[in-house]
């Protein structure tokens, strides 16, 4: 597989951060060291996705913080992750069992970025449906000029009663994934999910 790298410079995603106290980092009259600055964030478009597979396996632990941070607007105040055979809440008082990988991060206003990954491999005209599906409620738009998520894919903005969802979904390889970012209002909202899904990628190939 080739590795997934920005087109424009092949350079890794994910850095080392390396988080200090001053107690911890400071020697004998040395200043503090400063933190280490996250790393840019990556559009889609400017990733080569030609020959990307993902894996059908946990991938969440791989998803930088500063990213989840970013698609929210604010920290990451609780996680609710799982994996393939939990049993996982989709909807109040509504618990199914999961056949997917799914990571879920949530601010302490409400506003969720959400990835998963299918467990079981998807053939391309079950994509094509899946495409089809993502694209289908009358609540939901394409986003304009949309970078490509995968062959097929899909990128949609979806309103609900008090939030606007943005999110890809798409095949790579025999691994469907998807990502969404969930958020009250809809200003920034396509860039966040753009680069939310960004990482999400580069996380789970």
């Amino acid at each position: 597989m080739r590795p997934l790298v920005p087109a424009s410079a092949a350079r890794l995603f994910v850095a080392a951060f390396v988080v200090c106290t001053t107690a911890a980092c400071t020697g004998s009259g040395d200043e503090p060291s400063e933190p280490s600055a996250a790393p840019p964030a990556t559009a889609l478009g400017d990733l080569d996705t030609s020959s990307v597979t993902v894996a059908r396996a946990d991938f969440c632990g791989a998803i930088p913080k500063s990213a989840a941070e970013s698609a929210l607007g604010a920290e990451v105040a609780r996680t609710a992750h799982y994996g393939n055979g939990d049993s996982v809440e989709l909807a109040a008082s509504v618990t199914d069992v999961s056949h997917e990988f799914g990571c879920r991060f949530v601010s302490e206003s409400g506003a969720e970025a959400q990835a998963w990954v299918f467990a079981p491999q998807v053939t391309r005209a079950r994509a094509r449906e899946l495409v089809a599906e993502a694209k289908r409620p009358k609540a939901c738009k394409a986003i304009p000029r949309a970078a490509a998520f995968g062959t097929p894919s899909a990128a949609v903005t979806c309103r609900g009663k008090s939030s606007v969802t943005a999110s890809y979904r798409g095949l790579f390889g025999d691994g469907w994934l998807a990502c969404a970012v969930t958020r009250k209002a809809v200003a920034g909202l396509p860039k966040a999910a753009d680069q939310w899904c960004s990482a999400v990628l580069q996380a789970a190939r």
